[in-house]
């Protein structure tokens, strides 16, 4: 599989949506196979090592409490990883 059409990123409209929109025609970004398995790579060393940070930080805290702030923490960095412009800014966010 060649690296610029691994995964695909497309939204388009129709006309009668991008009149009621302000007429944007097509944004497209292609994510190349490289990048694709270094998003998956990075997220899944993010999960082994906040396992064990949070994990012994729960043992210290309780349950709820690293539970709580664990997913205040990732609704932060997902809301900032949402609006990150270019790839490298968006795996540091992630």
């Amino acid at each position: 599989m060649s690296e610029e059409y691994a995964c695909l990123v497309r939204a388009r409209s129709d006309s009668e949506t991008s009149a009621n929109l302000g007429g944007f025609d097509s944004i497209t970004r292609t994510m190349t196979y490289t990048e694709d398995k270094l998003n998956i790579l990075i997220s899944l060393m993010g999960c082994a090592f906040g396992s064990v940070g949070w994990g012994s930080l729960s043992a210290r805290l309780g349950r709820r409490r690293t539970l709580l702030s664990c997913l205040a923490v990732n609704a932060v960095f997902a809301t900032i990883a949402a609006f990150m412009p270019t790839y490298g800014t968006f795996m540091m966010a992630r």
